[in-house]
């Protein structure tokens, strides 16, 4: 796990312990020794000198470095839960505490109540693992779990039977958490007037103990003669005093004059009795916002007096009236409107038309609303707009089809209405079941029903089609494929000229002219014709025959690889020649080979001959590695004879491996160089010394491996022979010794290299 991974705390343990974690105001690492202050709210361990410095710098409060938290005292060097105080050094004493801890329990609140019970650490606290025990709804059944891991709700298979927010019925419902629902019980409730009665659950009585009906109370009053105008209201069982009692009515109706118990009883005996009324004006406001200017009367005030100034329609002209005729009458003058209304297309011709500043509830009111009806054609382009003039587009044509319309497969029906020029088509989600143009099966590769004058979409369905070139039937064509398909195959139409089959590979047009086969007619010699399609030509025209053939001397020493034109052309050089000499004439140089076509002997036959011109004193496993390695070997032998006619006398050998310096010593002992290995491996270098005795071999390698693939290669001893030891005697004939692998044979007299010759440049000037 990576510590990206941890958490917080997990994360600053190790760091710190570490020597990892970096201070946020110095960027520095805080060590295990130094002071440190941890911010409460972020947690980020800082230095305290750091801490120290931050603090100066600003005022009463300061803002932790690394959040928004503001501390008020000056910060001290203290470990993470602040109990040892004033620590100059780091209270890390045991070293399975982790650093800058005092070792004692953390002690720190937590959100549950508890106190965190680690040891001090760093970082927010642990998840709180005391175990606390929660109770039932009912209280009958207790759980005991840990702080951190809350349950829910606990719930036992009792009853309830805890009592109702209504406080009149019982909760029968099982065990539960959290509150008990409302209580459903139905009730009977009477308004407080007495006059009506409604049916609510118990909860909503509860909680709205007063219900009124919204009638007249017209309860009697306790004078007999009156009764209670209020709406249905909460009253005594007892019958309410009149308001109109001599004893209780005590002012004037303005409310201007008051009078004393006896003055009102001197006056009024009962409250049938008419109201006294004061000789000052009424005052009270009126509806129309102005004061009643009456004498004080009895009932409500009705006239207004006052007069104002009204304007007309359009606020050009004013006049004053009084103000309760003013709201029965409008005043219109003869100005003319010509503003826009609100189609934007025509004009107002009202005479005193209102201002644009007044707002009407109803828009048919405003005399800027055009009535005119709109008469533009609809989107569908068949009927006209009906509504009255407007701005903007016309809404969609409200015409419909009554007809139902079903889709091509006759699964999804538009039922009718159907908008006029909307798509009239059902959307259908089911599977088209048309007959395909091809007589494939609709269902093998199904498609959404669509509309008839829609097509399917193209058969994905895979048919045997006869190719291009009409040879061949490919099997894995798409059915709604236009093209033909191409078989792969060269079209094989034989050509009227030739005859020969087209190469061209499967195609519909006409063959090409042009034949670029071979000829493959079997020519004179024997062999195929080789050269190109030469159609009305004989295949001796076309040229000399290319086929290659392999030309050996009677004794089978000498073999050569030249073609049959060269063949048939120097053995006619040499049946000329042979006439000419028999008829006497001097005749000229013969060719390479006689009259049969067989190689001429020379005196490298007669050489090659001789046992001791092939006789090699290297050993067969010296010749094989070398055959196997000729590239290698040719380096080695080049490096030998240049050594041998180089000013210098010693030659370094590249590092190689153990196998390869086995090669080079055991060749070097054929050149009388001495060698050195020095150094080990894979290091090891050869050092070969040039000496008086070093000197080419007779026959080199690489002449030899030529020799053993013409099967005239010969060893100067047995392949049984290798394993002898060597003898020391210089009268003795020196046999090869064996050392890693290779026979290493001292080194013999050198002899002069064999030269094979080539006799073949007569041949190349007769073909010229």
């Amino acid at each position: 796990m990576s510590r990206s991974d941890l958490t917080l705390r997990k994360r600053l343990e190790l760091e710190l312990a570490d020597e990892l974690y970096e201070c946020n105001i110095c960027i520095d690492v805080v060590f295990v020794a130094d002071a440190v202050f941890a911010c409460d709210t972020c947690h980020a361990v800082s230095h305290l000198r750091c801490v120290d410095e931050w603090a100066s710098t600003q005022s009463e409060q300061w803002r932790c470095p690394s959040c928004p938290r503001l501390h008020l005292d000056i910060p001290e060097g203290a470990c993470y839960c602040g109990k040892a105080l004033g620590c100059e050094e780091d209270p890390y004493e045991a070293w399975f505490d982790p650093p800058h801890s005092c070792g004692l329990t953390c002690g720190r609140g937590l959100s549950c109540g508890h106190e965190c019970e680690d040891v001090c650490h760093p970082g927010p606290c642990s998840p709180c693992l005391q175990s606390v025990t929660s109770t039932c709804g009912c209280g009958a059944s207790e759980v005991t779990h840990v702080c951190s891991d809350p349950i829910e709700s606990v719930e036992c298979d009792a009853v309830c039977d805890l009592e109702l927010s209504c406080q009149s019925h019982l909760c029968m419902d099982q065990c539960h958490g959290g509150p008990c629902k409302k209580c459903a019980v139905s009730v009977t409730q009477t308004c407080t007037c007495g006059k009506d009665a409604q049916t609510i659950s118990c909860n909503e009585a509860f909680f709205n103990p007063n219900y009124s009906c919204g009638r007249i109370c017209d309860k009697p009053y306790a004078c007999g003669n009156h009764a209670c105008e209020e709406v249905c209201h909460i009253h005594g069982s007892a019958a309410l005093p009149c308001p109109k009692d001599p004893t209780i009515l005590l002012k004037c109706p303005c409310g201007a004059r008051k009078f004393s118990i006896k003055e009102s009883l001197d006056t009024r005996t009962s409250c049938e009795a008419s109201v006294i009324l004061c000789d000052d004006v009424c005052w009270n406001q009126m509806k129309c916002g102005h004061c009643c200017k009456q004498q004080c009367h009895e009932g409500p005030c009705t006239v207004c007096l006052e007069k104002v100034e009204m304007f007309c329609k359009c606020q050009s002209t004013s006049t004053t009236r009084i103000c309760s005729d003013a709201s029965e009458t409008e005043i219109a003058c003869k100005t003319l409107c010509r503003r826009s209304k609100n189609c934007g297309r025509h004009h107002c011709q009202q005479k005193c038309c209102p201002r644009d500043s007044i707002i009407y509830d109803n828009e048919n009111d405003d005399p800027h609303y055009c009535g005119i009806p709109c008469d533009r054609m609809l989107k569908c382009g068949k009927h006209q707009c009906q509504l009255e003039c407007h701005r903007g587009p016309c809404p969609p044509c409200l015409e419909a089809n009554f007809e139902s319309v079903s889709c091509a497969c006759g699964n999804t029906v538009l039922e009718p209405p159907i908008p006029c020029g909307s798509n009239a088509y059902p959307p259908c989600s089911m599977d088209c079941i048309a007959k395909r143009v091809c007589g494939h099966d609709a269902s093998i590769f199904p498609h959404t029903c669509h509309p008839p004058s829609e097509p399917c979409p193209p058969c994905k369905f895979l048919v045997e089609r006869i190719c291009k070139c009409g040879n061949n039937s490919v099997k894995s064509t798409v059915c709604s494929s236009v093209d033909l398909p191409s078989c792969g195959r060269a079209c094989g139409k034989v050509k009227l000229a030739c005859s020969h089959p087209c190469t061209q590979i499967c195609h519909v047009e006409p063959c090409l002219e042009e034949c670029t086969v071979l000829c493959g007619q079997q020519r004179k010699c024997g062999h195929v014709c080789m050269y190109p399609c030469h159609a009305g030509k004989s295949c001796v025209d076309a040229g000399a025959c290319g086929a290659m053939m392999t030309l050996k001397c009677k004794c089978g020493i000498r073999s050569i690889r030249r073609s049959c034109g060269q063949v048939s052309h120097a053995r006619a050089i040499t049946r000329k020649w042979l006439l000419d000499k028999e008829n006497g004439a001097l005749g000229v140089y013969p060719s390479p080979v006689d009259a049969d076509g067989d190689l001429w002997c020379n005196a490298e036959c007669e050489a090659m001959a001789k046992p001791e011109n092939r006789t090699v004193f290297y050993t067969p496993e010296l010749v094989e590695y070398a055959e196997k390695h000729l590239e290698f070997t040719q380096l080695i032998t080049t490096a030998f004879s240049n050594l041998l006619q180089a000013s210098h006398k010693f030659h370094t050998f590249a590092p190689m491996k153990l196998i390869q310096r086995d090669f080079i010593e055991a060749l070097a002992e054929h050149y009388g160089i001495p060698t050195e290995t020095e150094g080990e491996d894979p290091e090891a270098i050869i050092v070969a010394q040039r000496v008086l005795a070093s000197t080419r071999p007779a026959i080199l390698l690489t002449s030899a491996i030529d020799l053993k693939k013409r099967g005239l290669l010969l060893y100067s001893i047995k392949e049984e022979d290798v394993d002898q030891p060597p003898i020391n005697d210089s009268s003795v004939e020196r046999q090869p010794k064996l050392t890693k692998g290779f026979a290493r044979p001292m080194a013999v007299p050198a002899k002069e290299t064999i030269k094979l010759s080539n006799a073949f440049d007569l041949l190349q000037q007769g073909n010229e």
